[in-house]
């Protein structure tokens, strides 16, 4: 009987999972997320605004992705590059920002009144 179980489970490997997604309604982690909180995520940059500020995209994120600012931005973050960013959740008033030069003020335009990281650091992938 030993013997019979050993086979039977050496004799059929299990069907891999379908790796297509099945879509569905995202998790909307930044509208359940508290302003003054820290945040970890790892996403994708979606664009760099300037040497201050880009934005990242992922499932559990707002439409328009989430405005990461920092005093310095490294070189290496550019559009579908990967980062690691560390930070706290404040909601974005374009003009008050003194520590964030952003230049244009169009660029952010679309994230005032809303929620962005704060980064405190910041790591490629």
């Amino acid at each position: 009987m030993a013997v019979v179980l050993i086979a039977a489970g050496c004799g059929s490997r299990p069907e891999a999972p379908d790796p297509t997604p099945t879509g569905g309604t995202p998790i909307r982690t930044m509208a359940r997320t508290e302003v003054g909180a820290r945040l970890v995520l790892t996403a994708g940059v979606e664009r760099v605004l300037g040497p201050t500020a880009f934005v990242v995209s992922d499932a559990d994120l707002p439409d328009r992705g989430l405005l990461i600012l920092s005093p310095s931005v490294p070189e290496e973050v550019r559009p579908s590059a990967v980062v690691h960013v560390e930070g706290v959740v404040a909601i974005v008033r374009v003009g008050e920002f003194t520590r964030f030069p952003l230049g244009d003020p169009a660029r952010v335009r679309p994230y005032d009144g809303k929620k962005a990281l704060i980064a405190n650091q910041i790591t490629l992938w």
